[in-house]
């Protein structure tokens, strides 16, 4: 039987979920005195994990498909809520392997009837275990989130809602026909739509029109009422009330903050925004393609067109949040009103505005249809979620951020600083080497990201990419591909096999000729790259560019002239070496692109490149950081280094080294130079920062010369540039969204190459030691790398990376929206397609790479060791150094690690560079 006795424990289903998450917070806010809360997740190394555990929840991992994990979790508990995910199986990459599961099973509705049935199955695993402890449950223990069951309210109409139906035929249904002394204490909570909804749906809540206006389209009637809820800020607050009316057992609510139609939800969001907005109901074909998916659209069109008939409640009638501030039903479930009251306000125990009023956020209350339910009960957390939409846009222009709330932002701020005489403020100092100031106002912050960053492992859909991966190097692909998928090219000491694996599309590549683990390794010299050349070389010389052709004939025409004879002489004499000139490389290069002399990998989800002894040459993973993390974190990642880049100035690329290439880039794309007098300022940007510990040039072998300490120094950019507010920006940057892309990086080396990533970490640690307050890890433990540069709208020449680790890989990780700049592998002759929130891995000290121009915004984070540094700790450890020889062109220059070396310090004669001529 139920106990009054305290601390009673509360267990939450889904702890680190939107929905569980909140609930488990509100329980906490309680004291430990009275709730000891119990989270449930599958990961608790997890961020969102450590976090709970930190406010003092106890954090125990089990299965919702293992009901013997859930009875143990549930023992003695006094109050389960519960939470299931229908989406899961729809996520990138599973939802292929979710449609290769349903095929298997005969199930004719797909993948939304596969994910119905697998939250159907989870569902009633945890009405049995809770029914096994039904006796330590109190009088309202037992709270599940559901919804209506669109089968039964439509009449038979939607009879495909899986997600609706999945839920409500296990809460409450099948617990009041098989458990019916949990359903005595059982309270059913429907949700509203999630105000963050827009995140997966912009293509149906923001569709920019060609004057700059917006449009919201659903197959909704405008005229229909819609429950709206902040699932994170409002639930708790709702399921603690819920709970605490004991006298109300078996009833049946709707969580909401607000109730409206969709034309008034897009008119306060054009009023806080004001940006012109409107909403027009489409049909469900429209608005299935605009899902992008047509079993993903299917369930969401069903959803919003239920929404209209019955409704999104299924017609019934539900407490709302209302019932519970009334007098009289206060008065029958025996509490005080200044109790409950106090229980249904926000988190922050703020009362809402009045009309006109402004909330802390400045924005004006009136522009929302506030429904009485709200006003009493949730208070201002919903009303600032709902304006807070505008926060949370993605990208409206795929090659623009000037719809961005940041720029409408940075258009409010005073004008912007140039030097320190303009408002004799610190913050406005213009660094020679950072061309243009930046503003002085804190408001500008990169966001706290790094309880986010953490990746949970024990996910399926990661489990099973992991798994691909694994398969992909390590077997045959006619043994992993899925049936009737393999094709296979032979060419010139090169093998391509292209497939499918579980619904991923994949390109396995295997090198002849090479070994990517041998130290000096020099793949010009390999079969594929001559061939390579050769061809390039052909196609080039018959269709040289006429203005080129001119030249020539002119050259012939006066090389009998004696001045010119002279020049001639002059210019031999001085140049004594025939030298590799990247000016003249870099047009070869974007020949042969032009002319498709690339094998171009193009819609592939992974790309493994091997030598003949399985080792990895190159590795892509495409869509990397959706699928490790999730949508909103890519978004948040380029959105804070837009953010940064903004503030901090970037610096300049050398032109030492980057020369024409940099100029010519700008001449490209001249919304990138800050220069012009028409272009914004915050926008344009190019250029690279370098955060880390390396060594000066001129000490290639890391003996410390030049050094003050005789160790490894911070970067230029790690020192006197960050003050004030970029610092503080800066370190958030550092655990965030730099952290997430180390992280990832991470995830695919300790896969690809456990050893020699064990050895990364050994030696970053050595560095770590010796630099404690360098600042430059993004890992709190277990970082691999101890130089990163952060590429802002940069463009990549072909070059090699001399300073980096012999024989080790770099890691790249690319955001941001744009198109175009697909990896160049000259060496290979491939050109790999490469999208946003894309993960590589390359030899890139030994492997010549580029990348093609592209349009739109391009933020590329480079994660590497120099060798210098390699030895230098390697010295510290007491081990011994093998390797091949140095040269003082490995010195670890400060320079781009996308960037080819001085001209004037390293050269290649043609004969080295193609040495089939």
């Amino acid at each position: 039987m139920s106990t009054t006795t305290y601390p009673k424990l509360v267990v939450v289903v889904g702890a680190t979920g939107n929905q569980g998450g909140s609930v488990a917070r509100r329980f906490l806010r309680e004291g430990p005195d009275r709730f000891r809360v119990r989270g449930l997740t599958r990961d608790p190394s997890s961020g969102p994990a450590r976090e709970l555990a930190a406010l003092g929840a106890e954090v125990v991992r089990a299965d919702l498909n293992d009901a013997g994990t859930l009875g143990a979790a549930f023992r003695g508990a006094s109050v389960i809520f519960s939470a299931t995910n229908y989406w899961e199986p729809f996520f990138p990459p599973g939802i292929e392997a979710s449609r290769a599961r349903a095929k298997a099973l005969g199930l004719g509705g797909g993948v939304r009837e596969y994910a119905g049935r697998l939250e159907l199955a989870q569902g009633r695993n945890i009405a049995d275990a809770a029914a096994a402890t039904v006796g330590s449950l109190d009088a309202n223990g037992f709270i599940a989130s559901t919804l209506s069951h669109a089968g039964r309210c439509s009449g038979g109409r939607f009879e495909e809602l899986y997600h609706f139906d999945a839920k409500a035929e296990v809460f409450p249904y099948y617990v009041r026909e098989q458990h019916p002394a949990l359903a005595a204490k059982m309270s059913c909570v429907q949700t509203g739509y999630f105000m963050t909804s827009h995140r997966i749906l912009p293509d149906s809540y923001f569709v920019k029109m060609q004057d700059g206006s917006f449009e919201m389209r659903f197959c909704t009637d405008p005229g229909s009422l819609v429950p709206q809820i902040d699932p994170v800020a409002d639930m708790g607050n709702f399921v603690y009330a819920v709970y605490q009316m004991s006298s109300w057992c078996g009833k049946e609510y709707m969580a909401e903050g607000t109730t409206c139609t969709w034309p008034e939800w897009i008119a306060a969001w054009s009023k806080a925004t004001g940006s012109p907005a409107k909403y027009r109901q489409v049909s469900r074909e429209v608005m299935v393609e605009a899902c992008g998916d047509e079993d993903f659209g299917g369930e969401i069109t069903d959803m919003y067109d239920y929404a209209s008939n019955p409704g999104y409640d299924g017609g019934k009638t539900l407490l709302r949040a209302g019932d519970l501030q009334k007098e009289d039903t206060l008065t029958k479930a025996g509490l005080r009103n200044d109790t409950t009251r106090n229980v249904l306000k926000n988190v922050n125990n703020e009362d809402l505005p009045a009309a006109g009023a402004k909330t802390s956020a400045g924005i004006e209350t009136t522009g929302i249809a506030v429904s009485s339910t709200m006003q009493a009960s949730f208070g201002i957390s919903s009303v600032i979620s709902f304006y807070a939409t505008t926060i949370y846009l993605p990208e409206l222009d795929p090659y623009s951020i000037h719809d961005r709330l940041l720029i409408r932002e940075l258009n409010s701020l005073r004008d912007w600083p140039k030097t320190s005489k303009t408002l004799g403020i610190k913050g406005a100092v213009q660094y020679s080497w950072s061309n243009i100031g930046f503003p002085h106002d804190p408001d500008l912050a990169v966001q706290d990201l790094e309880d986010r960053t953490d990746i949970d492992k024990d996910n399926l859909n990661i489990v099973a990419l992991s798994q691909d991966v694994l398969n992909v190097k390590n077997r045959d692909a006619e043994d992993i591909a899925d049936k009737g998928t393999l094709r296979t090219e032979t060419d010139a000491g090169r093998t391509i096999e292209l497939f499918r694996l579980n619904g991923r599309h994949v390109a396995k590549v295997v090198i002849e000729g090479v070994d990517a683990r041998q130290k000096g390794v020099d793949y010009k010299k390999i079969k594929t790259a001559k061939v390579f050349e050769r061809t390039v070389e052909t196609e080039y010389q018959i269709k040289k560019p006429s203005l080129e052709t001119e030249h020539r004939s002119g050259a012939e025409n006066v090389k009998d002239d004696k001045t010119f004879a002279k020049m001639l002489e002059l210019v031999k004499k001085c140049i004594k070496q025939n030298a590799f000139n990247p000016y003249y490389q870099a047009q070869r290069d974007e020949f042969a692109v032009a002319n498709k002399l690339f094998r171009h990998l193009k819609d592939v989800d992974l790309v493994m490149i091997l030598d003949s002894k399985g080792n990895v040459i190159m590795f892509q993973c495409s869509d990397a950081i959706r699928q490790l993390f999730n949508r909103t974190m890519e978004q948040a990642i380029t959105t804070d280094m837009e953010v940064f880049s903004t503030q901090q100035a970037v610096p300049t690329p050398d032109m030492t080294r980057h020369g024409l290439h940099f100029a010519q880039w700008l001449v490209e794309r001249p919304d990138l130079d800050f220069r012009l007098p028409n272009s914004d300022p915050r926008l344009a940007k190019s250029g690279v920062y370098h955060f880390g510990c390396r060594f000066p040039i001129g000490d290639p072998d890391g003996e410390g010369r030049g050094t003050k300490r005789g160790g490894p120094c911070p970067t230029k950019d790690m020192r006197q540039r960050l003050e004030g507010s970029c610092e503080h920006n800066f370190h958030k940057l550092r655990f965030g969204a730099l952290g997430a892309c180390t992280e990832a990086v991470s995830f695919f080396f300790e896969l690809l190459e456990p050893e020699m990533f064990a050895e990364y970490v050994a030696i970053v640690d050595q560095v770590r030691n010796f630099n404690k307050f360098a600042h430059f890890e993004t890992r709190k433990s277990q970082e691999p790398f101890a130089m990163r540069a952060l590429l802002v709208n940069l463009m990549t020449n072909e070059h090699k990376d001399h300073g980096d680790w012999q024989g080790g890989l770099a890691g790249l990780t690319v955001s941001g929206s744009f198109e175009g700049g697909d990896l160049l592998l000259r060496d290979l002759g491939i050109q790999i397609e490469c999208r946003p929130g894309s993960v590589q891995l390359l030899r890139g000290r030994e492997l010549r790479h580029s990348i093609t121009r592209y349009s739109g915004r391009r933020f590329v984070v480079v994660h590497t060791n120099h060798e210098a540094v390699r030895r230098w700790a390697r010295r510290q450890l007491g081990l011994a150094i093998t390797d091949i020889g140095t040269t003082p062109v490995d010195s670890c220059l400060e320079k781009n690690q996308e960037d080819f070396v001085p001209e004037d310090s390293y050269v290649e004669s043609s004969k080295e560079l193609f040495p089939e001529r």
